[in-house]
């Protein structure tokens, strides 16, 4: 027995479920985005504390 409002409802179940994948993506992204910034600063901060400031022969 078809029940006339049952494709919308299915229509409407999946859309849901993919407005819920994408949902969770863009929070893992934006995780990524954080830790990502955090790891650059670190590595900034490493390689100004490795420079040397080069030393010239004036002869």
């Amino acid at each position: 027995m078809d029940v006339p409002g049952e494709p919308q409802n299915m229509t409407n179940f999946h859309l849901q479920a993919i407005s819920d994948k994408v949902d969770r993506i863009l929070h893992e992204v934006n995780e990524l985005k954080t830790r990502i910034a955090a790891l650059e600063i670190g590595q900034t901060a490493t390689l100004s504390a490795l420079r040397v400031p080069s030393v010239r022969s004036e002869h």
